[in-house]
């Protein structure tokens, strides 16, 4: 309307009486794209109209719909294993769809995500010293593969939105050399990270008294 309580967003409402409600109104609004109901009992007149103004404006001025992941954007990066090095040895999980959630400005800040790999196929579980936090893979991964789930949680742990991720690009297997290499390459680390210094040193005095024993 055109009087005093007319508010500028405002794209509906219908009035009513019961006994029990009393003068009520259920009224609707949008504003940037944002579209609130409001309902209000037991408020005469002009008070349910200025409940229901003052509702709305605490509405847009304190919730809105916030975008946590765009498609194609990185959401976790993953290592990789028996690989060709020539393309990196990690990879981007990307999901396909945009994950918009109607959310307070105050709690979007707390919103965490985390990744959950569901192809076993593709999940390497070997490296016993990798953190939870930590994704591994296997080679080869076709690009679009299903990878696992990415899960979004407010400050409580409460899941409020979940959406698969995929690989973001192919990932070639190395050759026979190569893995065999990369075998080695993980048991000499994995050996050494569990004997101290001292045999270490005493491992490498033994290898070269054995070089100088075959040279001379």
């Amino acid at each position: 309307t055109n009087s005093e309580y007319n508010y500028q967003y405002a794209t509906g409402l219908k009035t009513g009486f019961t006994d029990e409600a009393g003068d009520s109104v259920v009224a609707t609004a949008e504003k940037d794209g944002v579209k609130l109901i409001a309902v209000i009992y037991n408020s005469e007149d002009p008070n349910r109209w200025l409940d229901a103004k003052n509702l709305f404006e605490y509405g847009f001025n304190n919730f809105g719909y916030f975008t946590l992941t765009k498609a194609g954007d990185p959401v976790a990066t993953a290592n990789l294993v028996y690989n060709k090095s020539a393309g990196g040895n990690t990879l981007d999980l990307v999901t396909k769809e945009d994950v918009n959630l109607f959310l307070s400005k105050t709690e979007v800040g707390s919103v965490t995500s985390s990744v959950e790999v569901t192809n076993n196929e593709l999940l390497y579980t070997k490296d016993k010293d990798a953190s939870a936090d930590t994704i591994t893979l296997k080679a080869p991964i076709d690009e679009g593969a299903e990878i696992g789930t990415v899960s979004y949680k407010d400050a409580d742990g409460n899941v409020i939105a979940q959406t698969k991720v995929y690989s973001s690009r192919a990932v070639e297997k190395a050759n026979l050399f190569m893995r065999i290499i990369y075998g080695i390459k993980n048991a000499v680390v994995g050996f050494v990270s569990h004997i101290s210094i001292l045999k270490i040193v005493a491992v490498i005095v033994i290898i070269v008294v054995i070089i100088i024993i075959i040279i001379f």
